[in-house]
């Protein structure tokens, strides 16, 4: 009795340190707090920008900053988005500051689309915000300007000659201005002359393009002088014609066969032009009255609606291409109580960040189980002794099975039902630290002798695409201890796939 309440007392301890551990774990990488779904947003600059700043929309908080990269001379934002909001494709992002000199946050600006960025997406639209400090620079830089303005000022004005260079321009100034004011008073007179000139200028203009002028007579003549000059020119240009009509007749002389062969050849395109010209007044006749494809996708109301339809499939296609994901995971596990191992090769389809469809192939070294029972009976001479033994043997084969589930998720807890290792089963996924923890139960072969085969799992993934697994299999096996199981894997999102997938009509 003192022995087991030692024990007890050792367990106790033991259990408050776990409990105790688990709570500073908590604390350090904020178990607690809100879950969400990662975005990555690609800035030029993000100077003053740290983990954990606030992300904000409309003024409101809607996440944080979990961690930014420099990749190709730029900023790779990583955002923490909580679950349920979502962020428009047109929504655009800008780097703000709380006041003047306070804390960076960044600032999301709602669009107007009905698509939405999915798990993992990069939001293109980005603009870097005000740089508080090359706005400091610029004015540091313009003040040095103005302070080497203000001492070359200083140099020319500050000396004596400068100040009597400085009051000689003044008084010429004075001076000129005087002089220009007194030549105003002065010709005021002349002035008006010259305006009273310009209207009679203006009137005897009008009288002479109303009674002819000399000016339009001038004019006349000068025609008829031209006209007088083209008449003694023109018979010394038309023997020129004429001779270059003799000369242009001896060069068809000479080449009248090929002028003759060029002249047929314009015929012939003539008339296969003509030939082409009633196939298009055909084609045009044809599509005027309906006739063909082209014809019917005019003319008929109904081939133009197959045609819509054929689009907006191919459109809804191209949408579910863009939407759908797909990761891949290849993992495998070694169980020390039967010395075995498994293999697993998945793939989960997301049609959206809250549904998926698992396909599961599984190499199990344990895969098909046999039971062969053996009866030995011994009957010993002379008397009536007799001995019967009976052996019970367990063989197995390496096998392949497979799994089809369907997963919900609802915030960081995923269910899953369906065909579990070639078996009808339940799943249950519990998510934490940013979906990089993942704690998993399974329920499967509920119909076996054994009892249904149970497995508890927890898998850690890090640098993105690796993860270790460790857990216990089969823990309710009627004739064995669990199985105490030890993997490693990796996962990735693969982008081929789903193109081949799009149509596959997933809801």
């Amino acid at each position: 009795m003192s022995k087991f309440g030692t024990e007890a007392r050792v367990g106790a301890v033991v259990l408050a340190g776990i409990l105790v551990f688990m709570y500073g774990t908590m604390q350090v990488t904020h178990l607690g707090e809100k879950r969400g779904y990662e975005l990555q947003a690609v800035f030029k600059n993000v100077s003053g920008l740290e983990e954990n700043a606030p992300v904000r929309m409309v003024g409101v908080t809607i996440g944080r900053v979990r961690d930014i990269e420099v990749i190709d001379r730029h900023a790779k934002v990583i955002l923490l988005i909580e679950e349920g909001r979502s962020i428009d494709r047109d929504a655009s992002l800008s780097i703000r500051t709380q006041g003047i000199l306070g804390d960076k946050y960044v600032e999301i600006t709602p669009g107007t689309a009905e698509k939405y960025y999915g798990r993992g997406e990069t939001i293109t639209d980005t603009r870097p915000g005000p740089d508080l400090d090359s706005l400091l620079e610029s004015l540091e830089t313009a003040g040095k300007d103005l302070s080497t303005i203000l001492s070359s000022l200083r140099k020319v004005i500050g000396t004596p000659e400068g100040e009597h260079s400085l009051s000689e321009i003044l008084s010429n100034t004075k001076e000129l201005s005087s002089n220009l004011s007194r030549m105003v008073v002065d010709n005021r007179e002349k002035v008006d002359n010259i305006l009273t000139s310009l209207d009679r200028l203006t009137a005897q203009l009008g009288d002479m393009a109303d009674e002819g002028g000399d000016d339009i007579r001038a004019s006349l003549s000068n025609i008829r002088e031209v006209t007088a000059s083209m008449r003694d020119n023109v018979p010394r240009l038309a023997e020129k014609l004429e001779v270059a009509a003799d000369q242009v007749s001896g060069v068809i002389t000479e080449n009248r066969e090929g002028v003759r062969k060029t002249i047929e050849q314009i015929q012939r395109d003539a008339e296969t032009l003509e030939e082409t010209l009633n196939s298009i007044r055909t084609v045009a006749k044809r599509i005027e009255d309906g006739e063909g494809t082209v014809g019917k996708l005019i003319n008929e109301d109904e081939t133009y609606e197959n045609l819509n339809d054929t689009l907006r499939i191919m459109q809804k296609s191209a949408k579910k291409a863009d939407e759908l994901k797909i990761n891949v995971d290849l993992h495998g596990a070694y169980l020390t109580e039967v010395s075995g191992t498994k293999g697993y090769l998945t793939l989960d389809f997301y049609p959206n960040p809250h549904k998926f469809y698992r396909l599961e192939v599984v190499d199990d070294s344990e895969g098909e189980r046999t039971w062969t029972n053996t009866s030995t009976v011994t009957t010993t001479f002379p008397g009536p002794t007799t001995t019967i033994t009976e052996t019970e043997q367990l063989r197995t084969k390496d096998d392949l099975k497979f799994s089809l589930e369907l997963g919900k998720r609802y915030y960081d807890t995923v269910f899953r039902i369906g065909y579990i290792e070639s078996s009808f089963g339940l799943g249950l996924d519990r998510y934490n630290l940013d979906d990089d923890l993942v704690f998993s139960f399974d329920a499967f072969d509920l119909d076996r002798d054994e009892n249904p085969r149970l497995t508890l799992t927890m898998s850690y993934r890090f640098w993105n695409f690796f993860h270790i697994d460790l857990g216990v299999d089969d823990i309710i096996h009627q004739s064995q201890d669990p199985n105490l199981l030890i993997g490693f894997g990796i996962s990735f999102v693969d982008d081929d796939l789903k193109y081949l997938l799009a149509g596959s009509g997933l809801p």
